[in-house]
């Protein structure tokens, strides 16, 4: 069970509150952007508007949101939200009895028989599984939705199919409303990297020199991120990019057996990243007396590096759920210590607002309709009249480079080494 507040500010005052029974321990709310939020109850999925529809007393009213059946590997929401990718794989059979188990989360409660226990330890890794062919089929379906609307009576917030993706296991792909980036390895650790709008000609950008594949994030509707390695012993920094083949910055960044998660507030050209820093990446979301996990947050200017915050979050988490950034950029929330503390950024200097309104003029144009991944995969013509294409070479590149890492990178996944996919029901069968 879960308490859901919705917190004014800055009195602290709870002016709506509602609780969610959500039956196991996997990530269960996204934030869509501009007061709009998603949430999943088991194979369910639903969005709520609490600020649109605070005066109606229906701040918790939740629209459902129809995708194909099967478990839910993976929710993605793009950086500008106007994307929404859920990405299902076919029920497991349950044809043979099998033993009850639920994904274990040790820093949320855990129900058992003496409370004065510690949590029980995250499950032991496991050897990745096989993939499967191309030819067998896609194991995982990616379905897009594009997102519309504040979530009111009068403006519902609508999540409309707009393409499907076939891959061989679940994928972290580089795409929002408006286009996807597309990294592709020349050779000697030289990358080229482009711009596929939705609407328009192909924007070549910056090429990225890097010893690892690259994590390439578009943090606003003009500007990129991307983690980049130097040298098979080197460190990783994180260096920015501009939609005019410039680089901006770059900046020395831990390592970590983990990927990145971000929050973004492109309006006022910044961006926060979690890193989380540990010796055992197994345990990385346990804060026991004998793991060294630790997670830092930052949040930068994107035009101009200044870091204008770093400060540690305790109890640490793999995903982006103890951490965000407000949608204006002023504020950035963090939980610490069992509270939730507000931190008030810096105001934006007229230079800010200068260098915001040249990078507006290089901005692709904004698109709609169908998500077209051409670039990405090698189809046939009638898998695209069916609306579900199968991911080929260039997809499973593209893919490889949404992770971060010094070694040669394994096949694209959103999963860690060892990890389960992160939403178990408790009656589905054991991986």
């Amino acid at each position: 069970m879960v308490a859901a507040h919705l917190i004014e500010l800055p009195s602290g005052k709870v002016v709506a509150r509602t609780e969610w029974h959500l039956h196991d321990h996997g990530r269960y709310l996204w934030n869509l952007g501009n007061g709009r939020f998603l949430l999943r109850i088991q194979t369910n999925l639903s969005t709520f508007a609490p600020m649109a529809n605070l005066a109606s007393d229906r701040s918790f009213a939740r629209t459902s949101v129809s995708h194909r059946p099967g478990d839910i590997e993976a929710v993605v929401v793009s950086a500008d939200g106007k994307l929404l990718t859920v990405e299902t794989s076919q029920p497991k059979q349950k044809d043979a009895p099998v033993e009850v188990k639920a994904a274990v989360d040790p820093n949320r409660p855990q129900f058992t028989s003496n409370a004065n226990q510690p949590p029980p330890p995250p499950p032991p890794p496991r050897p990745l599984a096989a993939r499967r062919t191309v030819a067998s089929g896609p194991a995982v379906t990616l379905d897009f939705y594009r997102l519309s609307g504040s979530g009111s009576l009068d403006d519902p917030l609508l999540a409309v199919p707009s393409g499907a993706l076939g891959a061989t296991e679940a994928v972290s792909l580089p795409v929002d409303g408006d286009g996807y980036l597309y990294p592709k390895n020349q050779s000697h650790g030289k990358w080229s990297l482009a711009f596929h709008p939705f609407s328009g000609k192909e924007i070549p950008l910056a090429p990225l020199e890097t010893s690892c594949a690259p994590t390439v994030q578009r943090v606003s509707p003009s500007q990129l991120v991307s983690l980049n390695c130097h040298g098979v012993a080197g460190g990783l920094v994180l260096a920015a990019y501009d939609f005019d083949k410039h680089e901006m910055w770059e900046e020395p960044i831990n390592t970590s057996p983990l990927s990145s998660t971000f929050a973004f507030a492109p309006l006022a050209g910044r961006f926060a990243i979690s890193r989380v820093n540990t010796m055992n990446s197994d345990a990385a979301l346990a804060t026991l007396p004998d793991n060294p996990a630790s997670q830092d947050v930052r949040v930068y200017q994107t035009q101009t590096g200044e870091l204008l915050l770093k400060i540690d979050c305790a109890p640490v988490y793999r995903t982006a759920e103890n951490f965000d950034l407000s949608p204006d950029g002023m504020r950035v929330l963090v939980v610490r210590g069992g509270a939730v503390e507000i931190y008030r950024l810096p105001e934006l200097t007229k230079l800010d607002h200068d260098d915001l309104a040249e990078l507006e003029k290089l901005a692709p144009p904004p698109a709609s309709g169908r998500i077209d991944l051409g670039a990405l995969a090698h189809v046939a013509q009638s898998d695209i009249q069916n609306g579900t294409v199968a991911v080929g070479d260039a997809a499973t590149q593209a893919a490889n480079a949404s992770g971060d890492s010094q070694t040669a990178r394994k096949p694209p996944s959103i999963l860690n080494p060892g990890e389960k996919a992160e939403f178990q029901e408790k009656n589905a069968a054991p991986n």
